[in-house]
């Protein structure tokens, strides 16, 4: 039955040959552009299911190994038993050691060391499971040549994927495209520096003139553009990663710049130069906590958090909703009943994680058309509020349907409250830093919401900004325990509501 396949062979690169003759770099990097985030969602599930299939495949081929020939009943049950419990232990190993951050940029000796640090912490556990449950028919010999044959198999299936991809698109598909601001000689060591990373392979794309006056120290015909036009290179040449390397910039011109960058997907890094220089120039505040970490783009807590914080929302906004849909039920029809003209439910434009904007539902709270001519900030005693909207603004009621939202995946129960984008674009030109607030996704409460009361001025958005950032840089567990006991106080109370 193999006799055709070289024929068949030979007609699939019959077929392949025009389209490879194409400019097929320029097309890949189009359908890789960092701004497509449908692409990451897309790279990250599809690795994750193959993972998945790996496991599987994993704990059978072991079995097999195990029994050298046919598998009793019992054992097979047995594994079916525990299947879930095994995948989810590999997966969530594989977020903990950050495996699916920067998939398409890793090097495969990245990738060999994460996956056999990740087997091995999800293996221990696994063992100690059947260990302490005497589970007798999933021997302890089938755990660990699974862990072996795991790491076997998440590593070739990866390295399949590569070398198909680099034949097809080229080597530097899996390579990170950094951009380098600065000219000067700490942006010549950056340059000589990004090759030291084990754990990415990278590609220079070149160097952005910043206009501070240093000498030309770097290839002049790799300066590729200036800061103001930085955007739009950014786009041009897909870039991933942006490494501020020019100490000269002063405060408005970084705040400028993270504005910029927090519309594109990318990451960016200061040189330890720059970075000594912005941090000796950086405001501290009554937290005493700096704004930004060597990363200034990525989020600070590890992946494995933010994976977790995931799904705590879908389950308790499910539990939320359960719960609380005979309070929505009433409430909207007191609004429909008071006042009859205008739809219960309120849908507006939010800005949300990366400045994506999404669609916020609400219970209406105030007259129809209330912002009929421009985006306004509800003040104390607002005469466009309702009677009734009053009581569900108190008490936060109107605010219950965003758990449809934190369920659809567009916000958080916890993080900074998300604004309307009028109000966005105008706080990030006039506020340095307020960019920085878009890096994670915005909640029905959070660490403003809990400490400081509302606010309808700029200068009140500035001191919020101060907690959302404190939130930000020391994320965690305990931290969002806190904010939604803090919550259940201020629902209780009817504090800070306008």
């Amino acid at each position: 039955m193999f006799n055709n396949c070289p024929i068949i062979f030979r007609g699939v690169s019959i077929i392949i040959a025009p389209i490879r003759r194409l400019d097929m770099k320029n097309c890949v990097w189009y359908i890789l552009d960092v701004k497509n985030k449908k692409y990451d969602r897309a790279l990250k599930l599809a690795s994750i299911l193959a993972d998945i299939i790996s496991s599987i495949g994993a704990s059978a081929t072991s079995l097999h190994l195990r029994f050298s020939s046919l598998i009793p009943k019992k054992n097979i049950e047995t594994y079916l038993n525990m299947a879930i419990l095994i995948i989810g232990l590999r997966i969530l190993g594989f977020y903990v050691f950050r495996f699916y951050d920067g998939v398409k940029n890793k090097t495969n000796f990245d990738i060999f060391v994460n996956s056999v640090k990740a087997c091995t912490a999800s293996s221990i556990i696994i063992i100690a499971v059947l260990y302490f449950l005497d589970i007798e028919y999933y021997p302890r010999s089938v755990a660990i040549l699974a862990w072996a044959i795991t790491i076997l198999y998440v590593n070739a299936w990866r390295l399949l994927a590569r070398r198909i991809g680099a034949s097809f698109f080229g080597s530097d598909i899996f390579k990170s495209r950094v951009l380098i601001i600065g000219t000067g000689k700490t942006a010549q060591e950056t340059a000589l520096r990004v090759t030291m990373d084990a754990s990415l392979s990278y590609n220079l794309v070149g160097f952005i003139d910043t206009g501070s006056g240093l000498p030309i120290e770097v290839d002049k015909s790799k300066i590729i553009g200036r800061i103001d036009k930085l955007p739009l290179v950014v786009r041009k040449f897909t870039v991933d990663e942006v490494i501020l390397a020019d100490p000269q910039l002063s405060e408005k011109s970084i705040s400028e710049l993270v504005s910029l960058l927090s519309w594109e997907n990318v990451s960016l890094r200061a040189a330890p130069p720059a970075y000594e220089s912005i941090i000796k120039n950086m405001v501290l505040y009554e937290s005493y906590v700096p704004f930004f970490g060597p990363t200034f783009t990525e989020r600070p807590a590890p992946s494995w958090y933010w994976a977790l914080k995931r799904m705590e929302d879908i389950i308790l906004s499910l539990f939320l909703l359960i719960i609380t849909i005979p309070l929505m039920i009433a409430a909207a029809l007191l609004i429909k009943i008071t006042s009859p003209a205008g739809p219960v439910l309120y849908l507006q434009k939010r800005t949300g994680l990366n400045g994506r904007p999404f669609i916020m539902y609400k219970l209406r709270t105030m007259q129809p058309n209330a912002e009929k001519k421009r985006p306004r900030w509800a003040k104390a005693g607002d005469l466009r509020v309702l009677p009734v909207g009053r009581i569900l603004r108190r008490f936060r009621i109107d605010e219950l349907p965003q758990l449809f939202n934190v369920l659809k995946g567009d916000m958080s129960l916890i993080g900074p409250r998300p604004e309307r984008p009028f109000f966005t674009s105008k706080l990030m030109r006039s506020i340095p830093f307020y960019a920085r607030r878009l890096q994670i996704k915005p909640g029905l409460t959070g660490w403003a919401q809990v400490n400081y009361q509302y606010t309808d001025t700029e200068k009140g958005a500035r001191e919020k900004l101060l907690y959302d950032l404190f939130y930000i840089q020391n994320a965690s567990l305990a931290l969002d325990f806190l904010i939604a006991l803090k919550t259940f106080r201020v629902v209780l109370t009817g504090r800070g509501a306008h």
